[in-house]
Formats: C-alpha cells, sequence, structure tokens
C-alpha cells in the first residue's frame, strides 16, 4: 500500500515476472522517482533492475544470502539500499550495480523487515523481527536512535517517515497486534498510538468475517476512512497484524494495511472532518 502522485490507474506494461527463468516469487517492488527503470527482489535472493518502456530485465544483481523484505532508493535515485532475512543492509550504485557498502547491527543476527532512507537522506530506518527499528547513519554504519514499543516478530512489516502529520518529524510502523504506532524521531517517545484488536481465529459468529474461497484470483479489500484524533472515541486499529503503512506526501493522511482475516485498507486522517 503506497500513497501516489500519479491520478491516472492505468496498466500500461504487463511484465514477465521471471527474468532469470525461476519461478521464485517477487516479494516487492521498488520505483525510484527520477529513474526510468523499476527495481524487483525476490525470494530467490536477487535484485533485478527493469526497463519501464522495454519492460525488459536489464540487470540482475545476487544479492543476499535470503530472501529480500524491503528496498527503498535515495530521493536522488542514484543509490538503493536493500535488507534480507539475513540480517544485512546493502547499498548499491544503481547506475553500476557494485555493492558500495554492507552494514550489519547486531552482527546480522536478527532478520530484517523493513529499510528506508530518512528524508535528509543523511540515515537509514531499520526494522528487525525481534521488535526494534533503529535508525542508523550508514557512514559509519552505528546506531543513532532505537524505537520500541510495537510488535514485530513474525511478519515483513512496513515503516515510514511523517512530516505532515502533529507538525514534528515522526515514524511510523504497524504492529502485529493490529496497532499503528508512531515515534517523536528525536525524542523517541511514542506520540500516538491506534491499538489493535488481533485475534487469532475470527469467531463465526462475526458478521464481518469474510469467507475467502482460496481458488478466487481476486481478493476484494475493504476501505475504511477513519480518524486517528484522540480527542474524539478511540480510533481502533486492524484485527489483523499490520503489514504496511504509508503517508501521503503532501497532505495529513496515512493508509494501514492488514493481514488476513482482517483483509482491509485504513486511511487515517489528523485532521477532525466537518461536522457538516
Amino acid at each position: 500500500t503506497q500513497f501516489s502522485a500519479q491520478r491516472s490507474t492505468t496498466a500500461v506494461s504487463n511484465w514477465p515476472c521471471q527474468p532469470t527463468g525461476g519461478d521464485s516469487p517477487i516479494l516487492l517492488i521498488c520505483a525510484p522517482c527520477r529513474l526510468a527503470s523499476q527495481v524487483t527482489g525476490s525470494f530467490d535472493e536477487t535484485i533485478c533492475f527493469w526497463d519501464v518502456r522495454t519492460a525488459r530485465c536489464i540487470r540482475v544483481l545476487p544479492a543476499h544470502s535470503d530472501p529480500i523484505t524491503c528496498m527503498d532508493f535515495s530521493y536522488d535515485g542514484t543509490v538503493l539500499a536493500s535488507c534480507s532475512y539475513d540480517g544485512l543492509v546493502r547499498l548499491w550504485d544503481t547506475h553500476s550495480g557494485h555493492c558500495l557498502k554492507t552494514l550489519a547491527v547486531d552482527n546480522g543476527s536478527s532478520p530484517l523487515s523493513c529499510v528506508k532512507f530518512s528524508p535528509n537522506g543523511q540515515y537509514l530506518l531499520q526494522a528487525s523481527l525481534n521488535s526494534k527499528v533503529r535508525l542508523v547513519n550508514y557512514q559509519n554504519g552505528k546506531v543513532v536512535k532505537t524505537y520500541t514499543g510495537h510488535k514485530n516478530n513474525t511478519f515483513t512489516s512496513d515503516m515510514t517517515f511523517v512530516t505532515q502529520i502533529g507538525g514534528r518529524p515522526s515514524i511510523t510502523a504497524g504492529s502485529e497486534d493490529g496497532g499503528i504506532v508512531c515515534w517523536d524521531v528525536n525524542s523517541r517517545q511514542i506520540v500516538h498510538r491506534i491499538e489493535g484488536t488481533f485475534q487469532e481465529e475470527v469467531p463465526a459468529e462475526d458478521p464481518t468475517a469474510m469467507d475467502v474461497d482460496a481458488d478466487t484470483a481476486a481478493v476484494a479489500a475493504v476501505v475504511a476512512v477513519k480518524h486517528a484524533d484522540t480527542s474524539d472515541e478511540a480510533a481502533t486499529g486492524h484485527r489483523a497484524p499490520v503489514l504496511c503503512v504509508s503517508a501521503h506526501p503532501s497532505k495529513p493522511f496515512l493508509a494501514s494495511a492488514a493481514n488476513d482475516p482482517d483483509c482491509t485498507v485504513k486511511i487515517w486522517s489528523a485532521v477532525k472532518p466537518d461536522p457538516q
């Protein structure tokens, strides 16, 4: 789930997804804002660069020793950061494909679920499957700050920097209890929490439970718009682990998406809606 500045939803290209001839599933797609290419990360531990205009794979990198879980481009598109279950973050020159640096916080002992460049391009934010989010100076590999208070031990869950909500730079991450946690970047304090209602199984009598046919190719997602101001009735998060969060680039909105059986995308607003 990602907010986009583009209004068009028309499919302009259909790509073959096994450029190396294998059948490894693609886990993620990452697109730089200033390059005519997109990048995919696969379960087979490779990164593939694609030409958007021709839909051809132009480069394959043997990037990690375990499946790739997340990638992110620097603002100018010249550096790609990738992370993996192998516990490593690697920085790649997007033009040559050379590995510029390898970072191993905790000696790579914890699998990583997400990596993001900071808005100023000076730091990397990385999340590991031990319920910790770290801000890392990638020039020297040192951890600058550590954020805790959410649950992330099993799933690859996304996180994002937020600049349009609350007036101060913050970090937002999904939690496996169905909630969403927001930290102040500088103080590391939790400044907002949306509590989740995760349950192991959806009760049969629950009218909101969805019976999904495993043979059905399309899965319907329920979209709900919520107000995240705690001065009103407490907002309720998801009833399954939150796998993705995304902040709108220019408006005070946040999107979150959760796993089965929740199967919903929620749009959160930091601005109280007009009662009229």
